[in-house]
C-alpha cells in the first residue's frame, strides 16, 4: 500500500498499513488474510477495543437526536458526562472544575495557560514552567516547548528559556533511594533567578517512548518543592489515565496530590476527547471565555466518555483488569529476563510496556526494534513502532487472556530468532 500522497509528509506513517475493520482486540488489515491482534490500542486510545456494543448503542442513541455539535451550549449528555467525570475523580479532587477539549496538545496548552495564570496571580516574575527532559506534551508551540522544543526551540530560543528542564531519572541510572538527591541536584543546577521564577511543574506520568516510570522519591521531592514554593503541580496523564497503568490515574503510583491533571486518549474510546481536571481555585483563574473550544463537550464525544466511565466503574471490568495486568506484567517481565539485550531498560507497568533493545551502538537497537515490529505484524500482532530503540505495547484493557498469551508466545519466537543471529 502506498502512502496517501495528498497528505503532508509530516503525517507519513512509520508503519504503513490500512485498517479495514475491527472486533474486540482484533483488527483486519488490508493484504493480511489473518486477523491481527492490536497491541497498540490505536496508540493507547481504543481502550475498550473495537466494535464495542455498549459504545455503539450509546453513540447511536445520541446520533439519533440529530445534534452532533453544540459548541458551548448546554445539552443533557454534556451534563450527564460532567457529573460522571466528577464521580469518577471524586477520590482525587473534593471540588473539581473541568475543561474539555478535543486533543491532548490542546489540553496541555491550556494547562500551560492555567499554570501561568496561577503564577501571575502571585507575581509577574512567576512566569516559567519546569518540565522533565524527554517528556512529551504535544506538537503545538507551547506543548512542544514544554517537551523537546522541536522547531520552536531553534527558532525562538528566547522562549525556550521560559521552560527550564531537569533530566529524567531513568531507572538504570537513578535508584529509588537517590531520587530526591537527583532532583535537588538538577534543580540547583538551574540559575537561581530562573529557579525563583518557576510557577509550576508539568510531568508526563511516565516517559512515553519507553514506558519509563520515576523513582517515587523523585516525584515526592517535586511535590515537596511545589508545596514549599506554593506553585502548581500538574501531571500529563494523556497516556497514563483511565486505568492504563492499572490504577485509575498513573500519578496515584507515586502517592502525591496534584493540582491539575491533563487527560485524554483512552477517556474517549476512540472519539476525540481530552481535557483538564483541577482544583477550582486554579481552574477559575482563567478569564471568562479564555478557555472556549469549538468542539468542547460535543454530544458524540460526551456519549463516548460516559460509556468509558460506565464500563470502568463496573466490578466486572475491575476484576478483568486485575487479571490482565497480572498476566501482561508476568509475561512481559519473563520475556525481558530471558533476553539480555532487553533486560536493562525495558519496562512494564499496568497495561503498557516497552521492549527496549539495548546495544552498545544505539543504531543497532533502532534497527532491531524496527525489525521486531515488522516480524510481529507478519506473525499477526500490531505493535507501536516508536522510531527509536523501543517497541511500545498497549493492548485493549478488555483484551482476552488467550490473546495476551498468544502475543507473548509470538514475541518469544521472534526474539529467539534474534538471539540466534546476535
Amino acid at each position: 500500500m502506498k502512502t496517501n500522497n495528498l497528505l503532508s509528509k509530516g503525517l507519513a506513517p512509520n508503519l504503513n498499513v490500512e485498517w479495514v475493520s475491527g472486533k474486540d482486540e482484533f483488527i483486519k488489515i488490508k493484504g493480511h488474510e489473518q486477523e491481527i491482534i492490536d497491541f497498540t490500542s490505536g496508540i493507547l486510545v481504543n481502550c475498550l477495543g473495537y466494535n464495542n456494543q455498549l459504545l455503539k448503542n450509546n453513540l447511536n442513541n445520541t446520533i439519533s437526536k440529530g445534534i452532533l455539535h453544540s459548541y458551548h451550549y448546554q445539552t443533557e449528555i454534556k451534563e450527564s458526562y460532567l457529573n460522571s467525570l466528577k464521580e469518577f475523580t471524586s477520590e482525587i479532587f473534593d471540588d473539581p472544575k473541568f475543561y474539555l477539549t478535543s486533543s491532548g496538545t490542546e489540553a496541555t496548552e491550556t494547562c500551560l495557560k492555567l499554570i501561568l495564570r496561577s503564577g501571575l496571580n502571585h507575581s509577574e516574575e512567576r512566569n516559567k514552567i519546569l518540565t522533565i527532559e524527554g517528556n512529551y506534551h504535544g506538537r503545538t508551540m507551547g506543548a512542544a516547548l514544554m517537551g523537546n522544543g522541536n522547531i520552536y526551540k531553534n527558532i525562538y530560543s528566547e522562549l525556550n528559556d521560559y521552560f527550564p528542564k531537569v533530566n529524567f531519572p531513568y531507572m538504570w541510572e537513578v535508584e529509588e533511594k537517590d531520587g530526591e538527591t537527583f532532583f535537588l541536584q538538577q534543580l540547583n543546577a538551574i540559575p537561581k533567578a530562573i529557579r525563583d521564577s518557576i510557577c509550576g511543574i508539568l510531568i508526563e506520568t511516565y516517559q512515553g517512548w519507553g514506558a519509563c516510570s520515576y523513582p517515587m522519591s523523585f516525584i515526592k521531592a517535586i511535590e515537596k518543592f511545589c508545596l514549599e514554593e506554593k506553585i502548581v503541580l500538574a501531571f500529563d496523564e494523556m497516556q497514563a489515565g483511565f486505568y492504563r497503568t492499572g490504577k485509575k490515574f498513573g500519578f496515584q503510583h507515586y502517592d502525591v496530590n496534584p493540582d491539575l491533571i491533563c487527560i485524554g486518549k483512552g477517556m474517549g474510546a476512540g472519539l476525540p476527547l481530552s481535557g483538564i481536571i483541577g482544583k477550582n481555585e486554579i481552574m477559575d483563574l482563567a478569564l471568562e471565555g479564555e478557555l472556549s473550544s469549538t468542539h468542547s463537550c460535543n454530544p458524540i464525544s460526551c456519549a463516548a466518555g460516559n460509556t468509558v466511565i460506565e464500563v470502568m466503574q463496573s466490578s466486572e471490568f475491575k476484576s478483568n483488569l486485575k487479571s490482565n495486568v497480572n498476566l501482561f506484567n508476568f509475561r512481559g517481565k519473563a520475556l525481558i529476563e530471558k533476553f539480555s539485550f532487553l533486560r536493562k531498560k525495558s519496562n512494564f507497568i499496568g497495561m503498557v510496556g516497552a521492549l527496549v533493545f539495548d546495544f552498545k551502538e544505539n543504531k543497532k537497537g533502532v534497527e532491531m526494534a524496527n525489525r521486531f515490529c515488522d516480524e510481529a505484524l507478519k506473525s499477526g500482532v500490531l505493535v507501536i513502532k516508536t522510531g527509536r530503540e523501543a517497541v511500545k505495547l498497549s493492548p485493549s484493557l478488555l483484551i482476552k487472556e488467550v490473546s495476551v498469551n498468544k502475543v507473548f508466545d509470538i514475541f518469544e519466537k521472534i526474539l529467539n530468532k534474534f538471539n540466534e543471529i546476535l
